[in-house]
């Protein structure tokens, strides 16, 4: 019962793996066409991520989005009628934070972008869950990915809130819940553990506790993150070619590292055993390759950068930006399609094109994204 349980989690996850791996491919084809035929102007994105708000009801150590009450957050009828305008492009849309669940429109969001179609992901760090999972699986949520750190204790200390794990696996149940109700699939549910000094010792209890709930996968992904010579020179090659610095990269910079040889050791664990549960390391790289990843941000591993022809962010405020917090415009002030295909984005697809990347670049996500 449970190989056929796992085998179902598996299918359910596949056309959605398949699809995004066979997207990514056509791009990397059209790319340098793209670069050499038009001018950095791009095809409409693949994904959309809405960071709702920079409010949480955490206060995470290693969180690098940080909280203004001057913030003038997008309302409701903004995001719709952004979501009007980039439906007919079928992007998938993401939802995170901050906290997104803090906002009390995000049901009514999600049920919009499927009215026109729209598959929509939601990121939390699952302590509003299971109030809300019941009118999120009828709005028709895509997927949800929830953020743990380890198992209980480690994952409660890590958070500054005990009681923050079991409100998270209380909300998983609750989904699950929901679905079996409804007779529904979706939406897909997973957790996210990322390497830190902290937490990578810990992975493998965690997932040995993973297995034991309704997840459809989890996530185990390298930490993103920076070093003090990788962000000065960053800086400086942005303001020279870009025209200014980017505002949160810093926010990554890690003076503690861990060591590579015990983190490879402990991905060939992940990978040896059965989980229970399809488990994805993202990225997926070799013992040698972790050992470079860690040493220090200077040493490339591997990939060129796609998420600039990709997908873009737009911020509480409806700042849109490729990555960093590099300012491309605001929904607010112009369309969206004036903005991806304007002179600012297009810009910084020409620079990312001749150098492939700057400095700082060199642990981002998305240069692993094939």
């Amino acid at each position: 019962m449970r190989g056929i349980k796992l085998l179902s989690r598996r299918l359910r996850t596949l056309t959605f793996a398949h699809a995004r791996r066979e997207a990514l491919r056509l791009v990397r084809l059209a790319t340098r066409a793209e670069v050499r035929m038009m001018d950095g102007r791009a095809l409409p994105p693949y994904s959309v991520s809405f960071w709702l708000t920079d409010r949480c009801n955490l206060s995470c150590p290693m969180c690098w989005v940080r909280y203004s009450k001057d913030t003038d957050e997008l309302s409701t009828g903004e995001i719709c009628r952004f979501l009007e305008e980039i439906a007919p492009h079928n992007p998938r849309i993401g939802l995170t934070g901050g906290e997104p669940l803090l906002r009390g429109d995000v049901v009514e969001i999600v049920a919009f972008a499927g009215s026109r179609g729209l598959r929509v992901g939601l990121n939390t760090n699952g302590l509003l869950l299971a109030e809300a999972g019941d009118e999120l699986v009828e709005a028709g949520l895509d997927t949800v990915s929830i953020s743990l750190d380890g198992v209980e204790g480690l994952h409660d200390r890590l958070r500054g809130k005990e009681g923050s794990f079991r409100r998270a696996v209380q909300g998983i149940i609750a989904l699950e819940e929901a679905k079996r109700k409804r007779g529904r699939l979706r939406p897909l549910v997973r957790v996210l553990a990322t390497v830190t000094p902290q937490t990578f010792k810990g992975i493998p209890g965690l997932l040995g506790e993973l297995g034991k709930l309704p997840l459809d996968s989890a996530t185990v992904q390298h930490l993103w993150f920076t070093d003090q010579p990788a962000l000065s020179a960053h800086q400086a090659l942005s303001r020279r070619l870009l025209g200014e610095e980017s505002p949160t990269l810093g926010d990554f910079l890690q003076e503690e590292l861990p060591s590579g040889a015990p983190v490879a050791e402990m991905i060939a664990e992940v990978k040896g055993k059965d989980w229970g549960l399809p488990v994805h390391l993202y990225p997926d790289l070799s013992a040698e390759e972790i050992s470079t990843y860690y040493r220090d941000a200077r040493g490339k591993v591997r990939g060129r950068c796609l998420s600039r022809w990709l997908r873009v962010d737009i911020a509480a405020d409806g700042t849109v930006t490729p990555c960093l917090g590099y300012n491309a415009g605001n929904i607010r002030q112009a369309g969206f399609g004036d903005i991806w295909n304007g002179e600012r984005m297009r810009r910084f697809r020409r620079v990312i094109g001749r150098r492939g990347t700057l400095p700082g670049c060199s642990r981002c996500c998305g240069l692993f994204s094939d």
